[in-house]
């Protein structure tokens, strides 16, 4: 409900024949820029008399933000992960002062109660955060019944959650409201305990995890089957595992996986059954990688290669596969990429890993060594990434009717082997350290981790 969903403008502008398609992110240099522009267009979000509820003025706020932050700056993630507390993107200050202009002729506390979350949201972008959590109490109020009123509560944690720290404060004090509701909904503390410690593995904070999934087996052990099929009852156990994978910890995942078994095995007609089935599997493919030594990768195609084998032995490695095709389906992995390179330095090797696939943006058919060739230089000039590419053949075969069929390549098929991976770490001596997913800025406090550890040992 308040998470920032991609919208996508199409203006229709003719001169002579020609018409022009303009998406929203170049909605400023359109409006400065643009011959057919006379000055009788009115542009969206400059005029706002004509706006008449909070609702409006709510997207407004994603909308200004993603215009400024795809046009102005090129990476909105330009720091070390160290050292911030950060874990998602701030609102840029130009959608702020224009939702402060937007709301400047509405009387907010006399919207209707369709309106209130949309309120609640204004007042927490501007910094009113005592009005915020009034309006939120008030949509609270309009609960028909305490269940209703609780999933009310429920939407305000996340509501905070989602956009900063800096209201802890709040997601605390609703927290506690559900808590202290008599009688106890096991259900619903469940849910809090998941919302929490979800968070906390974003900031990658182990002992907060720990201590909010612990609380939310508790209450899996109270509730019945009805009960228990409501709610995500497997995934608990699922953050324990990615903490003792981070760690390394195989015993561990074994233990934490027998505890699942024990109460989730009949979780929704079996589905609890089929996770732990290929959970298990995935800890056994474990078992026979980590802490081993790799060999390093000969007879393949590499660009922006030095001509030494990887794994480096002599510093932790980082392999992550991407694609030069996925368009602007990868910008969140590349942002993350870049992020993990600014945070380590020269103390990491990155090596990207891109499957063949028959074509590069903008090519015809392409040959194996010509789609890496400009595979490394797209994902270098365009993309800056100016790291060791393995070119990842897939193997091919031709149909009857002419059609080429691909198959997985194999380094990335052995990856995906592995705990369903799309990364890899490796220590300073080439040993396997951690299998898992690297996708976007989420994951990128958990990675830290594991490339701290593998630090840490070069120490010893």
């Amino acid at each position: 409900m308040f998470s920032r969903s991609m919208y996508s403008h199409m203006i229709k502008t003719i001169a002579t024949t020609i018409v022009f398609f303009v998406c929203s992110s170049h909605l400023f240099a359109q409006r400065n820029m643009s011959a057919a522009d006379t000055g009788r267009l009115v542009w969206g979000h400059a005029e706002f008399m004509r706006y008449d509820r909070a609702s409006m003025c709510n997207r407004t706020i994603d909308e200004v933000d993603r215009q400024y932050t795809r046009i102005f700056i090129k990476d909105t993630v330009l720091e070390s992960i160290r050292g911030s507390k950060e874990y998602s993107p701030k609102i840029h200050n130009s959608a702020i002062e224009t939702v402060k202009r937007c709301i400047a002729h509405l009387q907010l506390n006399e919207q209707t109660n369709d309106q209130l979350w949309a309120v609640a949201r204004i007042y927490m972008v501007i910094g009113e955060k005592q009005k915020s959590k009034e309006v939120v109490e008030r949509v609270i109020a309009t609960g028909i019944n305490r269940s209703e009123k609780i999933e009310l509560k429920l939407q305000a944690i996340e509501m905070y959650l989602n956009y900063s720290a800096d209201y802890l404060p709040h997601v605390y004090y609703f927290v506690n409201l559900i808590r202290s509701e008599e009688p106890v909904s096991h259900v619903a503390r469940f849910k809090v305990d998941f919302l929490m410690s979800n968070f906390y593995f974003i900031l990658y904070n182990p002992d907060s995890v720990l201590h909010y999934t612990n609380s939310a087996i508790e209450s899996l052990e109270k509730m019945n089957l009805e009960e228990m099929d409501s709610i995500p009852a497997f995934d608990p156990f699922s953050l324990q595992i990615n903490i003792a994978n981070i760690n390394g910890d195989i015993p561990m995942q074994e233990r934490i996986l027998d505890r699942a078994k024990e109460l989730v095995s009949n979780w929704k007609s079996g589905l609890g059954e089929r996770f732990i089935t290929a959970t298990s599997s995935g800890i056994d493919r474990k078992k026979t990688v980590y802490s081993k030594k790799t060999n390093s990768f000969e007879s393949a195609i590499w660009e922006n290669y030095d001509g030494v084998p990887r794994p480096l032995i002599g510093k932790p490695s980082l392999f992550v596969v991407i694609s030069h095709n996925c368009g602007g389906g990868c910008a969140s992995r590349f942002s993350a990429i870049k992020r993990l390179k600014r945070t380590f330095g020269d103390s990491l090797d990155i090596v990207l890993i891109t499957q063949t696939m028959g074509y590069a943006p903008g090519t015809g058919p392409l040959t194996p060594s010509e789609e890496g060739k400009i595979a490394a230089k797209f994902l270098k000039e365009i993309h800056d990434l100016p790291f060791t590419l393995l070119v990842d053949e897939s193997p091919t075969h031709k149909m009857p009717d002419g059609r080429i069929i691909r198959d997985r390549a194999p380094v990335t098929q052995m990856l995906e082997e592995v705990n369903s991976a799309n990364a890899l770490i490796t220590d300073a001596d080439g040993r396997i350290q951690w299998a898992g997913n690297l996708q976007n800025e989420w994951h990128m406090r958990s990675i830290t981790a594991v490339i701290d550890r593998a630090l840490s040992k070069m120490k010893k």
